[in-house]
């Protein structure tokens, strides 16, 4: 995944013994990641395995159809109401294209001061 300015790996699938695994820290920096950030790696893989097992793909490349096969599933399992979700924002590398995750996350409102 492209995350601020590099690459950085948060799981993977095993084709042959089709396994998941992801990672509670991220690979480069070792940062602890957020449940929604385990959830979404979770069901990368998930559609990995799926293309390969259900839609009988044989190879599973980073789409622009399989990432929003991701994002539907990401928001299915949190519910997000229709109205409160983003379409994925796109920005074309020479032939292939990636998300602009920048333009997806949301900015935290700030937090109130404590009254103790």
């Amino acid at each position: 995944m492209w995350e601020g300015g590099h690459t950085e790996l948060f799981g993977d699938y095993d084709f042959q013994s089709k396994r998941i695994r992801v990672w509670m820290r991220t690979a480069v920096l070792g940062k602890v990641t957020s449940y929604r950030g385990l959830l979404h790696t979770l069901l990368h893989e998930f559609c990995h395995h799926l293309d390969r097992e259900k839609l009988g793909f044989s190879q599973t490349p980073h789409t622009r159809g399989f990432h929003a096969r991701v994002d539907d599933l990401y928001h299915l399992a949190l519910a997000t109401p229709p109205e409160h979700r983003r379409p994925l924002v796109w920005i074309k590398m020479g032939r292939a294209w990636r998300i602009d995750w920048s333009k997806l996350r949301t900015p935290r409102a700030p937090r109130e001061p404590s009254g103790n």
